[in-house]
């Protein structure tokens, strides 16, 4: 239970990350809240998160697809490469450790 913990702490942070955010789904949800209710409301949010998450599948099913071919794998690294140094290019003083380190080839 306690190991759960910082999953669920997570989770909690990226739903209010995902409230938060300005966009036509959190100004379309008062005006139904106001004129039909909560429920109304409620069905509004359920709709754009089901949204989200079938589009996530979508884009982690291709990212899977793709990530199988060598070629491809190659040609997202020299890209990954060539954006790491135009982001050094661009903002020299800026430390990203996690750039920094190298990462096992996975297959």
């Amino acid at each position: 239970m306690i190991g759960s913990l910082p999953w669920v702490a997570s989770a909690v942070g990226l739903g209010f990350a995902y409230a938060a955010l300005p966009g036509a789904v959190n100004a379309e949800a008062p005006r139904r809240g106001v004129l039909g209710g909560f429920t109304r409301s409620l069905l509004v949010h359920t709709g754009a998160l089901i949204g989200a998450a079938f589009w996530a599948v979508i884009a982690l099913t291709g990212t899977a697809l793709l990530a199988r071919y060598d070629g491809i794998t190659t040609l997202l690294a020299l890209a990954g490469a060539v954006a790491e140094q135009t982001i050094d290019s661009i903002l020299p003083g800026l430390e990203l450790p996690v750039l920094r380190r190298g990462s096992p080839r996975v297959r």
